[in-house]
């Protein structure tokens, strides 16, 4: 099961960071799961969103899109919506990202469809990967992470004429770090190679 960072071009940048610089070493941790930065000794955390510590310093690093997808056998059993609406009556893999309801748009026109049914959460987006694949219900999700299984048929796009909101995925890390240079010239890095790439 692959991991995931919300931008995959940031996993790069970091990566080329480390082959830069050799003598600095990175724990790179991927989770789902909102930590607590200062008692875990987090010096840099990568989020979709705003960050729920104000006193935290932020950067914006780019923007994401997602798509509604859903696997083959769970449009067999539900049907294919055609309308926001008709998602209302289909299983939803519920997910800590998101709350109960989302605002879809189509030339100007909006919908706020609000999800009534969901046999799983998961507090994990590469879970809801996995449920959405099984057809537990449809999901949200990045086309990074789901384009493969689009492409080779395992996952459908839903109502691909309406999109769904952008999310900003910032740089979040405490003012009192002990490796406050060095995050800076990481997100230096990340910036650069997001502008170029």
């Amino acid at each position: 099961m692959p991991t995931f960072l919300p931008d995959p071009r940031i996993e790069t940048s970091i990566l080329n960071f480390i082959k830069i610089h050799p003598n600095v070493s990175i724990a790179l941790n991927y989770s789902d799961r909102v930590t607590d930065m200062l008692d875990d000794h987090i010096d840099l955390s990568i989020r979709v969103g705003s960050p729920s510590d104000s006193s935290f310093l932020t950067r914006k690093l780019s923007v994401v899109s997602h798509n509604l997808v859903a696997s083959p056998e769970l449009l067999v059993r539900c049907g294919t919506p055609e309308t926001p609406k008709q998602l209302e009556e289909m299983p939803f893999v519920a997910m800590d990202s998101f709350g109960d309801s989302v605002v879809l748009e189509r030339d100007g026109e909006k919908a706020e469809i609000h999800f009534q049914t969901s046999q799983l959460y998961t507090n994990s987006i590469i879970g809801a990967l996995s449920a959405a694949e099984g057809g537990v219900g449809f999901a949200i999700m990045p086309p990074a992470l789901c384009g493969e299984a689009v492409a080779a048929g395992r996952l459908v796009k839903l109502l691909p004429q309406w999109t769904l909101p952008t999310w900003t995925v910032q740089a979040i890390w405490p003012d009192t770090s002990r490796r406050l240079t060095l995050t800076k010239r990481l997100l230096d890095h990340i910036a650069i190679s997001l502008k170029t790439s």
